[in-house]
């Protein structure tokens, strides 16, 4: 009986030193990207986290992006500004935000070029830059309201940097009407220059 009893003992005692299990937590995401600004608003993002398995970003221009993705992407601005961007990099140990300063310069802006007086049913020959872009249909005009970009009986010129455009325009015919001025274009905008008498 004392044998079984000491044997007993022995066996609860060597249970009883058992380590517990350790529990290892998982680890803290780190979020982590880089960019390239390209051509005309683009900006090329690589995704650098680690521990993580989905990803939140918001670009600053009120556009959001949520994915479980970590391959590189192509992102494009409409407007030229610095953007404050932030990926929130999610994993089972938790979160981390990251933000960065993104510049964008290098969208380019559309101007219109239009007739505002009702006289004078002459067709107008328009030049940018000294670049010749078209001719203004004479018998249309406008009045306080500007035409949208691409209108036909107006004079659109696509694609130009951001910043003071001379412009240049000169009706056809006899003892014509010229003008010469200054045009102001935003990137991503239809900026528009009516002509007056």
């Amino acid at each position: 009986m004392k044998k079984l009893t000491l044997l007993t003992l022995l066996i609860t005692g060597i249970n009883a030193c058992k380590k517990e299990d350790i529990v290892v937590p998982d680890p803290k995401p780190k979020a982590e990207f880089s960019y390239v600004v390209g051509a005309d608003g683009k900006v090329g993002f690589t995704n650098l986290s680690t521990d993580a398995t989905s990803y939140s970003w918001n670009f600053g221009d009120f556009q959001t992006k949520s994915t479980s993705d970590k391959n590189a992407f192509i992102y494009q601005y409409t407007k030229n500004k610095n953007f404050q961007v932030s990926l929130t990099s999610t994993g089972k140990g938790g979160s981390d935000v990251i933000v960065k300063d993104v510049y964008i310069s290098n969208v380019k802006g559309n101007l219109i070029v239009y007739k505002k007086f009702s006289s004078r049913d002459r067709n107008i020959n328009v030049y940018v830059d000294g670049n010749y872009y078209g001719a203004i249909n004479g018998s249309y005009y406008y009045g306080t309201t500007a035409p949208d970009c691409g209108n036909q009986y107006s004079v659109t010129i696509n694609g130009l940097s951001e910043g003071s455009h001379k412009v240049e325009a000169k009706e056809t015919g006899l003892l014509p009407n010229s003008w010469s001025y200054s045009a102001s274009v935003t990137g991503g905008i239809c900026s528009s220059s009516g002509l007056i008498l």
